[in-house]
């Protein structure tokens, strides 16, 4: 499920920083059981706060009488009413809401590269650089060898997938594998990259195009984010 759950009740607040906010009107547009959730939670706000005004307007004119105790009271009582009216709701939608399955519990490394043709030290050392957090350094190290096109995008991209950076990933995974192993490991690497960055519309679209003989090990982990 979408990982903007935690954040409808600060943008129906109006409360998300702009980039947040747009990040989160896009997630609305992509999935729409998010939109639904959003809607219904402002509409519950919007009665809530109808339920506060006429009280409001009631006590008011009772003001110009001689005051009555229980007025402040009712006031507050209303109040409440509405503020554990809106909680209960939110907190319902989110108890039925699966949370999103943490990255680390998704995310399973390749055989990292330990001897491969004349370049293997150096496609060693650039990806244990980095494993270490220097990806830049690794990235450019990784270009320099005389791999194939593809197989220098694949390592980056491996790279940024084991750093969580979804959206570098996306950029490098290379199209058109030779074989089943890598074609699984890139929809794989794209599955999950997708889903790290909220886009579950087109991670159940591509999940859906699999092809029938896909590795078995990568089917469970896609039968967890459906």
């Amino acid at each position: 499920m979408s990982p903007f759950i935690d954040q409808i009740h600060d943008y129906v607040a109006n409360r998300l920083p702009e980039n947040e906010r747009l990040a989160f009107e896009e997630a609305c547009k992509n999935q729409p059981d998010l939109q639904k959730m959003v809607d219904h939670y402002s509409t519950l706000k919007s009665i809530g706060l109808a339920v506060i005004d006429e009280e409001v307007r009631s006590i008011a004119k009772e003001v110009a009488n001689p005051p009555k105790p229980k007025t402040t009271y009712r006031l507050l009582f209303w109040i409440l009413l509405s503020v554990l009216l809106l909680s209960g709701i939110y907190f319902v939608v989110k108890s039925q809401t699966k949370k999103p399955l943490q990255y680390v519990v998704l995310y399973m490394d390749p055989s990292w590269p330990i001897s491969r043709s004349a370049d293997s030290d150096t496609l060693s050392d650039a990806i244990n650089i980095g494993l270490d957090g220097n990806i830049q350094a690794a990235k450019n190290m990784i270009f320099a060898t005389s791999l194939s096109t593809f197989e220098k995008n694949l390592w980056v991209a491996e790279l940024f997938a084991k750093n969580k950076m979804a959206d570098s990933t996306l950029i490098y995974l290379p199209q058109n594998p030779e074989t089943n192993i890598q074609r699984d490991r890139i929809n794989y690497l794209r599955i999950l990259s997708l889903y790290h960055v909220g886009k579950t519309t087109e991670m159940k679209e591509l999940i859906d195009l699999l092809p029938e003989d896909t590795d078995p090990v990568y089917l469970k982990i896609y039968d967890q984010l459906k």
